[in-house]
């Protein structure tokens, strides 16, 4: 069991984000079906399926009729994050495939568009993209309004083919549940052809539009909160090799069970059982995903043998996955309560199979108390908490008034104690605001404020943050999508400038039906946008890189002006080579030279093998970089000689220094040389 404990007087502000990285034993994820006996209860088994992210994905670099749209934010909130976002674009426009169409759209307050139509990829594009990004993207096209940026790409795209969308946004923007039902759309329209993907950057960007997007959108979102720091290209990167994928149409997922006896079919009668998802087309097929089976009628179960997933892809052509399950060696209950407490969370947020349009309960009222029933017998059954199973007690109404216990409280001035605030962003600030009322006028988000004493601090708070940023992810599950918030009107207020802090000696308490928090309304502008002091463990909760790596990914990002639209490296020349990779490498490149002739498939068949063999820490940022670079090795038919070839640079590449040591001891030596040859001469 891990603890994480934050440091004294530290208030939740934003996300605590906890990412747990593991490695494979063989380096490779697949899926796993375990299947549990319950010890007790005669005839019940469960089976947890999980499905590794791009399970049902494969390349699909060879689909030419394909499109690809990387829309950026180019609003005034991405000033400090423009020369990483320029960094981040070219590895984007790199990692494109060759001859795959493809557009770049600015959006703030208004749209900009690099081409009126997306053009095929080629080293004349390739280049035209290069210097767009370089020369037209800045932060100078105000506001953030998507929505209008997405309905200008429809209106100017083609509708016979696939289409994947890519946005980067940094901030709250304007109309985002109309921007989401937009791609819902636009996605339902086109029968899985068109997806979506979003990338958010920094603390204030909207997570209801961002992961909505992305939900919507049947593709997957990522929000870098440490936005300000260097390297998130390789984020970027992810989401392309995501986007150049098959499109699968995951409405047309289904699961199938093949039992012992069947021949392959279903058994006569297959046993009954329940499902969580009800409706496993709902799957993000970018994300990591579980399927739980509950056998728990009693019945007697053959044995299963497999588990069948079918998907139609490009063309209609079928895709099918099988996955062999594992029987558990000891019977035991915890994959049974795994999946009791998932199909209540289905119940809970109205995804259950009782759900479903062809319940037999048709009538709202009827069909909620099935609903109802069903709950409570899940949760009596495996003793698991659940809204259909938890009680309250109500005290009863007495004859006489309890005089006696009546309470004297203090009630402080409105100007010098922070009311109605709690711990976190709402309290960071609270010195500066007046008074703040909690909004009446949103019924979803009801909340009943009791305060206790308060007293004078111990200690300052830290500077104000974005309420927003506390706000968007709150009701939020763990599961494939969320609950998207709802926000109070934004209202304006003006601060005191007097400076004292306040914190509370005993919490405030809230009681809410919906939600535990309180969104305060926006800070004033002096404070909107101030710089956040966060914990030092969302600060610090990336792991900083060492120079090396930083090294390593500054050459890396150095090769992108080498390789051309169709994966090949062109140097030109050995002096270009020595200067850009040092002596050592040019050596491996003239040994492999004596054996094959052409110089661009030495240099790049050394290229992959030098990025495989020497930067591994950087393998995110230089995936694509590879793919295209060994899709041309693939078009030059060398037949027998490539594996000849391959072999011999993997061999010289290990007996060679690093690279980096070898750039480095070659500037040394420059440097000595020029001291050598201005040094007086006495």
């Amino acid at each position: 069991m891990a603890t994480i404990e934050l440091e004294d007087q530290t208030s939740l502000d934003r996300d605590l984000v906890i990412d747990l990285q593991t490695a494979l034993h063989t380096g490779i994820e697949v899926p796993q079906a375990c299947l549990e006996t319950h010890p007790t209860l005669e005839n019940h088994q469960a089976i947890m399926l999980t499905l590794p992210q791009d399970f049902m994905m494969t390349s699909d670099a060879s689909d030419q009729d394909g499109e690809i749209i990387f829309v950026a934010d180019n609003s005034g909130s991405m000033d400090d994050k423009m020369v990483n976002l320029k960094s981040a674009m070219r590895f984007f426009i790199s990692g494109i495939p060759d001859n795959r169409r493809f557009n770049i759209y600015r959006f703030g307050s208004e749209c900009a568009p690099m081409w009126s139509r997306s053009r095929r990829m080629n080293d004349a594009t390739q280049r035209e993209a290069m210097t767009y990004v370089e020369r037209e993207f800045a932060a100078n096209l105000g506001g953030t309004d998507l929505l209008p940026a997405l309905r200008q790409i429809f209106n100017a795209s083609r509708s016979d083919h696939s289409m994947d969308v890519i946005v980067l946004t940094d901030g709250q923007v304007w109309w985002a549940h109309q921007t989401i039902e937009f791609v819902t759309e636009k996605r339902r329209w086109s029968n899985g052809s068109v997806r979506f993907f979003s990338l958010g950057i920094g603390g204030a960007v909207s997570h209801e539009l961002v992961e909505g997007i992305a939900k919507a959108g049947g593709g997957f979102a990522e929000v870098i909160t440490l936005a300000s720091n260097d390297g998130w290209e390789d984020r970027v990167v992810a989401i392309l090799k995501a986007a150049i994928t098959i499109h699968v149409d995951i409405s047309s997922l289904r699961m199938e069970l093949e039992w012992e006896g069947g021949g392959g079919d279903y058994v006569a009668e297959s046993p009954k059982f329940r499902q969580s998802p009800a409706d496993i087309s709902t799957i993000n097929p970018f994300q990591r995903c579980r399927i739980f089976l509950l056998f728990d009628s009693g019945e007697a179960c053959p044995q299963l043998n497999n588990i069948i997933l079918k998907a139609r892809g490009p063309h209609g052509v079928s895709i099918t996955k099988m996955v062999q399950p594992k029987r558990l060696r000891q019977p035991d209950s915890t994959i049974h309560k795994l999946a009791a407490q998932a199909l209540l969370g289905d119940l809970e947020h109205g995804e259950g199979m009782l759900h479903g349009n062809n319940t037999p309960h048709s009538v709202d009222s009827a069909r909620d108390r099935v609903i109802q029933d069903e709950g409570a017998a899940l949760g009596c059954k495996w003793s698991l908490v659940s809204k259909y199973t938890s009680l309250y007690a109500v005290e009863d109404d007495v004859a006489a008034l309890n005089e006696g216990t009546e309470l004297e409280i203090e009630i402080a001035d409105e100007l010098d104690e922070p009311l109605f605030l709690h711990r976190g962003a709402a309290n960071q600030a609270a010195s500066r605001l007046p008074a703040i009322e909690i909004p009446k006028n949103d019924s979803d988000d009801s909340e009943t404020t009791t305060t206790s004493s308060i007293h004078r601090p111990r200690s300052p708070s830290p500077n104000p943050d974005s309420y927003m940023a506390m706000g968007a992810n709150r009701n939020r599950r763990t599961s494939n999508g969320f609950i998207p918030p709802s926000a109070y009107a934004a209202e304006q207020y003006s601060y005191s400038q007097h400076q004292q802090q306040y914190s509370y000696a005993q919490v405030s308490s809230y009681s809410s039906t919906s939600s535990p928090y309180v969104i305060p309304p926006t800070l004033d502008h002096r404070y909107a946008c101030a710089s956040a002091l966060s914990t030092p463990l969302l600060q610090h909760g990336a792991v900083p890189k060492t120079a090396d790596q930083l090294e390593a990914e500054e050459l890396v990002r150095d090769l992108l002006k080498f390789q051309k639209s169709n994966g090949r490296f062109v140097f030109g020349n050995f002096e270009t080579l020595k200067s850009t990779l040092g002596p050592s490498f040019m050596e491996v490149v003239v040994r492999l030279r004596a054996k094959h002739h052409d110089f661009d498939t030495v240099v790049t068949i050394d290229m992959v093998a030098l990025l495989e063999e020497q930067f591994q820490d950087c393998q995110e940022l230089w995936v694509l970089i590879t793919r295209k670079a060994t899709a041309f090795i693939n078009q030059c038919a060398l037949g027998h000689t490539r594996q000849e070839l391959e072999q011999e640079a993997s061999r010289s590449l290990k007996s060679i220094s690093p690279v980096l040591e070898d750039l480095k001891s070659a500037k040394r030596a420059l440097v000595e040389v020029m001291e050598l040859e201005f040094a007086p001469v006495s």
